[in-house]
């Protein structure tokens, strides 16, 4: 019937436009509030805030071990366990500490400010 899947694709996809982008923008949205909720569950793994989910992100332990970006895979909405592999990968921590962790890594700018003498 059809030369193959990509031809089968095209056609359903033009059939039924309107259709698809709204399935696709609510599964977008459920895979965003799910992860947003992971985050409020799981909470810093350094400090321990929890209140806001958009504060809080995903560290990779191992950035060679990276395979892709959360927040972009939620929002392409990719499957659960494909975010789920990848979030095996990291930890949770609020922005504040993210912002630490990258610092400590990259040992640029790490130094105690607090004997310092304010101007």
């Amino acid at each position: 019937m059809y030369r193959d899947l990509r031809e089968y694709n095209k056609k359903y996809y033009k059939k039924n436009r309107e259709q698809r982008k709204l399935e696709i923008r609510q599964a977008q949205k459920d895979r965003m509030i799910w992860i947003q909720s992971l985050k409020l569950k799981t909470g810093c793994q350094k400090c321990g805030y929890n209140k806001c989910a958009t504060a809080l992100q995903y560290h990779h332990l191992n950035s060679s071990d990276k395979k892709g970006n959360i927040s972009r895979w939620a929002a392409q909405a990719r499957a659960k366990k494909s975010i789920l592999n990848e979030i095996a990968k990291c930890i949770c921590v609020c922005s504040n500490c993210h912002a630490e962790l990258h610092e400590q890594e990259s040992n640029k700018y790490c130094y105690d400010v607090s004997s310092q003498p304010l101007r």
